[in-house]
């Protein structure tokens, strides 16, 4: 597995579409910085901090960019027959693209977060206060397992359906309706079934942080630490469905 992984992690390096995306975003990050847009009246550090937490679930729309990458075309280039008849289980091969996908996907996040939180304190200046960096490693470790979530069921999508530009279409249909209504919620004369699917959707989290909290970015409460456990049921719960369907899907698959 360590071998196929290594092999897939291999194939992500040499993708130079990867490194564009990510130079990409630094730079558009770095715009921010500039200092035609510092106000000295404004609070700098809560302002950039603020935009941070806010800009987080921004990442679930880039989810499915690291699983289309790291599944490399398969239906196209019938690479997946290829790999099957040489002898690779069908579950390392799924497992280890998901695996590629996640990898890539928290390297490129790290980097890109890293970048955002050097700027801030080389612009704002150094924020030392505890709450606040406890607050905002709940939220990054939170959007990290939202975004695994939502790369799964992509990957998921890309392996049962035999298209992978028709799998995207219908992840992103999914995303730009239920991301907004996952961190909104559902009302309370919505039917039960409706509020349990909205409330296990994998943009569900934020709605801890954002409405519950009153978006306090200070705020260090047992509801930030139970935030915190609703998004790794979440991801629990997104991860471990579509990784099991789409290895029996794959399974089960007749490969052309």
């Amino acid at each position: 597995m360590l071998n196929y992984l290594s092999a897939e992690l291999y194939k992500l390096r040499r993708k130079k579409s990867l490194y564009i995306g990510i130079a990409a975003l630094l730079v558009l990050e770095s715009l921010l910085f500039t200092p035609s847009l510092w106000i000295d009246e404004m609070p700098l550090a809560e302002i950039l901090m603020g935009f941070f937490t806010t800009a987080l679930p921004c990442g679930l729309f880039l989810a499915p960019v690291f699983a289309v990458l790291a599944f490399d075309n398969q239906h196209g280039y019938a690479t997946l027959k290829n790999e099957v008849v040489f002898g690779i289980p069908r579950s390392r091969v799924y497992l280890g693209k998901l695996l590629a996908g996640m990898t890539a996907g928290t390297v490129a996040a790290a980097v890109v977060i890293g970048w955002y939180l050097l700027l801030c304190m080389l612009t704002a200046g150094p924020i030392a206060e505890s709450p606040f960096w406890t607050e905002l490693l709940i939220d990054i470790i939170s959007a990290w397992l939202t975004w695994l979530a939502a790369l799964s069921f992509a990957m998921f999508l890309l392996f049962s359906m035999g298209s992978s530009a028709g799998a995207m279409v219908v992840t992103y249909l999914i995303a730009f309706i239920g991301v907004p209504v996952g961190m909104i919620g559902a009302g309370e004369g919505a039917a039960p079934w409706i509020r349990l699917l909205v409330n296990l959707f994998y943009s569900a989290p934020y709605k801890r942080f954002w409405y519950d909290l009153g978006g306090n970015v200070n705020d260090t409460s047992p509801l930030h630490w139970d935030a915190l456990s609703y998004a790794v049921l979440v991801c629990a719960v997104w991860v471990g469905i579509f990784t099991a369907l789409g290895l029996l899907r794959l399974r089960r698959r007749e490969i052309k």
